[in-house]
């Protein structure tokens, strides 16, 4: 469809130094039909009206390019096209250049970028079902149970369900086999609160509006990772079939057939 961006390869790597003699000159993705199209009219509609938002400006660009006849269109995706063309015999006259070593790299960079992606994803996720970012840290179960007073001599509270602060001192409800128990500490105190009392972290309006679009299914081929076989099978040869033994009587005579046979 027009404008539609293909993940090309290389979109993701990241070129390290050693690869600047060689890509001076690395190429940029050419610009879409759609693209083309309207950074060519936000100079014209930005010149017409120079108070007039960008944002106003993009949204009146895109309802003109739909209603754009196709013939128009064709212009710009031909054009598009060649560029595309261009860009990538360019990439493939670079990845002829790089050694094998190199590529091992850029395949490493790329998926490097791809677990990236990946843990990004997964913490949106994690924020949707109103679990913790992350797991408690060694420190922070340490403090909650292990440490019982600070160096200015503060009480400490683990626990908590509940906090009331009546004057200078807190009073702490936490719950243990038996029930609840009640602590009074004086102030200051370091107090612990029960894993349990947090709360999920509720979707905004933006981030439901974000996961009502269609799930984003990505192919190997866009993200730049060839899946076919990087090994080459020479022969395949069976192992040779197991003969029969030899019993022999002393210990000279197991030295002499192996001599015989050439193990010795």
């Amino acid at each position: 469809a027009c404008g539609t961006r293909l993940c090309a390869p290389f979109r993701f790597v990241y070129i390290p130094r050693w690869f600047s003699s060689t890509l001076s000159s690395y190429p940029k993705k050419p610009m879409t039909s759609y693209v083309r199209f309207s950074k060519e009219q936000l100079a014209i509609y930005k010149a017409r009206n120079p108070e007039a938002k960008n944002s106003e400006l993009i949204k009146k660009i895109a309802e003109i390019w739909r209603e754009l006849p196709e013939s128009e269109k064709k212009i710009y995706e031909d054009a598009y096209k060649a560029d595309w063309q261009a860009y990538k015999e360019e990439l493939n006259r670079i990845q002829e250049q790089l050694t094998p070593s190199q590529k091992v790299s850029l395949e490493k960079e790329m998926m490097q970028k791809r677990l990236k992606k990946k843990s990004i994803l997964k913490k949106r996720e994690l924020t949707l079902l109103g679990k913790p970012k992350r797991p408690r840290s060694a420190y922070n179960i340490f403090i909650s149970e292990c440490f019982q007073g600070a160096k200015n001599g503060s009480s400490q509270g683990t626990f908590a369900s509940q906090l009331t602060l009546e004057g200078d001192k807190l009073k702490v409800e936490r719950e243990v086999d038996g029930g609840l128990e009640t602590v009074c500490l004086k102030m200051p105190a370091v107090v612990t609160a029960n894993l349990r009392l947090n709360e999920p972290r509720y979707a905004t309006l933006p981030n439901i509006m974000k996961a009502k679009k269609k799930i984003k299914v990505l192919k190997a081929g866009d993200l730049g990772v060839d899946l076919t076989s990087k090994l080459t099978v020479v022969s395949v040869e069976d192992p040779p079939q197991r003969t029969a033994g030899v019993k022999v009587e002393t210990t000279e005579d197991l030295v002499a057939k192996l001599k015989e046979i050439g193990r010795i």
